[in-house]
């Protein structure tokens, strides 16, 4: 019978030491697993994250020449010499006289970073050189509107027209990321 309860009593004793000494290492066990796996699933997370916008880059690459195109129509950069270059190059397609590109005056026209700019046009021609200089600036490139036309001459052409043109830039817009 002796020899049963000490059996017991070492029984007893070899479970109480596994309870204090393997029972912490095998909670740390379990927390290292449950690290490693939250870390695979950030890992995994980031790769698809990664590889999107790898898709995205070659989706884009596709669209090239447009975004090139849509650069030309809004460039960064409100320039008036560039703007006059553009109205010079494009009034002597149309045959028309270019006699000033006076004042302009630049606003930002959208929350968005678009800003607006516009300036006044003095051209001296023909009715139908007019018209294919409005058809001219109409299909150009820039984003170019005609805010208003007057004119004025005798009843013989040429006549001089007046304009107030519009055209737009882009500028990226700052956010405000304090709040």
């Amino acid at each position: 019978m002796k020899n049963y309860i000490s059996i017991l009593i070492l029984f007893s004793l070899s479970i109480v030491l596994i309870f204090l000494l393997v029972s912490p290492q095998y909670q740390k066990f379990n927390d290292l697993k449950k690290e490693i796996s939250a870390k695979e699933f950030e890992s995994a997370s980031q790769e698809r994250y990664f590889e999107g916008l790898r898709e995205n880059s070659e989706e884009l690459k596709k669209y090239e020449s447009f975004l090139l195109k849509l650069d030309s129509a809004l460039p960064e950069n409100p320039s008036l010499p560039e703007f006059s270059n553009l109205i010079q190059k494009l009034s002597s397609e149309a045959g028309v006289s270019l006699n000033g590109l006076g004042s302009y005056s630049t606003e930002l026209y959208d929350k968005l970073g678009i800003k607006k700019t516009t300036a006044d046009l003095v051209v001296s021609c023909g009715y139908s050189e007019f018209k294919n200089f409005l058809s001219i600036l109409e299909t150009s490139a820039r984003i170019i509107e005609v805010e208003k036309i007057s004119f004025s001459g005798e009843k013989t052409e040429p006549f001089n027209y007046n304009l107030i043109l519009a055209f737009y830039s882009y500028s990226k817009p700052q956010f405000d990321i304090s709040n």
